[in-house]
């Protein structure tokens, strides 16, 4: 799964790719993408996207790898004291999945170097910033995970 936001002025859309893959070399691509609130950050958007994608793709019950190449998103995923509500979310998610026979693994690639299934999210996650509605439920917003951070100092 690749995961990526984009910001276009106000604008703000999110995009994941997903790579379903079979045996015997056999995959499919699917792609989900939401326009979410205006002026959000890029980092927000990351997070938006891998927290709702990956619970999408954690309902299949199967090992999931996230590629994002945004290391502030990793980092707010790796902390120890959580920044809101995507990252205890998404944080839930790879712990929820201890107890299954699969896991949830973060993955930061480079960006803009060629790696095509990261490419795709990027051109489509900016495409999607020229969607003109909200996508209604995209409620992670950077006031939001501000919040979440005061509220949330402790495990």
């Amino acid at each position: 799964m690749y995961c990526d936001g984009s910001v276009n002025g106000i604008k703000v859309g999110c995009r994941v790719v997903i790579r379903e893959c079979y045996e015997n070399d056999v995959s499919t691509d699917e792609t989900l993408y939401k326009r979410i609130g205006d002026k959000t950050s890029t980092t927000a958007a990351e997070l938006h996207v891998i927290y709702e994608e990956s619970t999408f793709v954690v309902n299949k019950m199967k090992d999931v790898f996230v590629f994002v190449d945004c290391q502030s998103a990793l980092l707010a995923l790796n902390s120890r004291y959580p920044v809101g509500q995507g990252i205890s979310k998404g944080k839930e998610l790879v712990y929820a999945t201890e107890d299954q026979r699969y896991f949830v693994k973060f993955f930061w690639v480079p960006s803009h170097v060629g790696i095509h299934l990261n490419e795709m999210a990027d051109s489509l996650a900016k495409d999607t910033t020229n969607k003109q509605n909200i996508d209604t439920g995209s409620t992670m917003t950077l006031s939001r995970i501000k919040e979440g951070l005061r509220i949330k100092r402790s495990l």
